[in-house]
């Protein structure tokens, strides 16, 4: 167990293996739940290495849109917009999407000010995320709530 700068009791957990895309879905959204208001920085990948579900096709589009218009914004005229969007969690929409897209994407990453708290990558198969004790027990309930076993994640520390 390590400690966060604030003094908390910090766990790492990751998803086990075995879940089915629909609980794979389910427990990340669980996981961003419960550390969607500790998240200040978040970047997520529009690409996957798998064909996007139906279910989430739209989300995609509204990803790969906002990531053009922040490229424009930037003066970014060159490179890929489907990569490093930012995502703001605080805003519903936005954070909609993150919801969406992580269990499918590359990549996605989020940050407690420079601290690494959430990863989700490998389109879905790899998901790491670091709570508190206090959160660890809402994920727990969260996921009871997704009929999920409270054994989908591992401790790591």
């Amino acid at each position: 167990m390590m400690i966060t700068d604030d003094g908390l009791p910090e766990r790492e957990l990751v998803l086990r293996d075995g879940l089915d895309p629909a609980n794979v879905a389910r427990a990340h959204r669980a996981a961003l739940e419960v550390l969607r208001y500790n998240l200040d920085t978040v970047r997520i990948d529009a690409l996957s290495d798998r064909p996007w579900p139906e279910t989430v096709a739209a989300a995609h589009r509204r990803a790969l849109a906002l990531g053009r218009a922040q490229a424009r914004a930037a003066g970014r005229f060159r490179g890929d917009p489907a990569t490093g969007i930012g995502i703001d969690p605080k805003d519903d929409g936005q954070f909609a999407l993150l919801q969406a897209l992580a269990p499918h994407t590359i990549g996605a990453e989020g940050w407690r000010a420079e601290r690494l708290i959430f990863s989700a990558c490998d389109s879905g198969s790899s998901l790491w995320l670091a709570v508190t004790v206090r959160q660890h027990e809402l994920l727990e309930t969260r996921l009871r709530a997704y009929c999920l076993p409270e054994t989908a994640f591992s401790v790591l520390f």
